[in-house]
């Protein structure tokens, strides 16, 4: 009786210990893919920044001291729009995953 007892309570234990690891590797998990969707998130944040910061630049130099629009302008301003579109299309990804 005192064996039968043992071996439940050994189970049960078991069970238990084992409930709880997959909930903790279910919160690592959970917590890694949230890390990765910030880094990639504060990646595009900074890229937009500086992908502003071109234009700016370049706009800037235009307006005051009056040059015409060149080449550098083109390709900063096509440079903007492409960080526009990746972030969309990060948002995009994001939505489809909820």
């Amino acid at each position: 009786m005192e064996t039968g007892l043992t071996a439940i309570f050994s189970i049960v234990t078991t069970i238990i210990a084992g409930v709880i690891l997959h909930a903790i590797k279910s919160g690592q998990k959970k917590a890694q893919s949230r890390e990765e969707d910030r880094d990639k998130r504060e990646q595009l944040t900074l890229e937009a920044i500086n992908a502003s910061f071109c234009v700016n630049k370049e706009l800037v130099s235009c307006v005051l001291d009056g040059k015409p629009a060149n080449g550098e302008l083109d390709e900063a301003y096509e440079y903007q729009r492409n960080v526009k579109h990746k972030i969309e299309d990060y948002a995009r990804e994001k939505a489809s995953r909820s």
